[in-house]
């Protein structure tokens, strides 16, 4: 199952870049209270938060200004933790003057459920990340 979202930053793709695979930046416009990653394809990212544990995951690609793409599991996905129950999120930025298009591409949600709930979650972090961004 698949989900996909769009939104229109008044920032330059650098900056969007930044925010989503800096992890210092990333705490200040999402719910968690740490990143760790030292952000290199391949290597482990941990996502911790107050709400929902750690989201554990992987970089699977890392193209600076246009593509950030890593997999993960969460224990609250009611999954086991297997390979083929990670989900993977994928962020593509296309830059147009000094605004960025961003496609959030979210596969292999667990169910219609979750997918459900995971629609509205993500119109409220991408709000927040184009807050943060804007209002910088």
């Amino acid at each position: 199952m698949k989900l996909t979202k769009e939104i229109q930053i008044n920032a330059p793709c650098r900056d969007v870049y930044r925010a989503l695979t800096n992890s210092a930046e990333i705490i200040r416009y999402f719910p968690l209270d740490h990143v760790e990653c030292d952000w290199q394809e391949g290597n482990p990212i941990v996502f911790s938060g107050p709400d929902s544990g750690q989201d554990i995951g992987v970089i699977d690609r890392l193209l600076p200004h246009s593509l950030f793409q890593f997999t993960y599991w969460n224990k609250n996905h009611g999954t086991e933790n297997v390979k083929d129950n990670h989900i993977t999120i994928r962020y593509e930025l296309q830059e147009s003057g000094d605004q960025t298009q961003l496609n959030l591409i979210q596969t292999n949600l667990p169910s219609q459920t979750y997918k459900d709930m995971t629609t509205g979650v993500w119109d409220y972090l991408l709000g927040e990340l184009k807050k943060y961004l804007e209002n910088k």
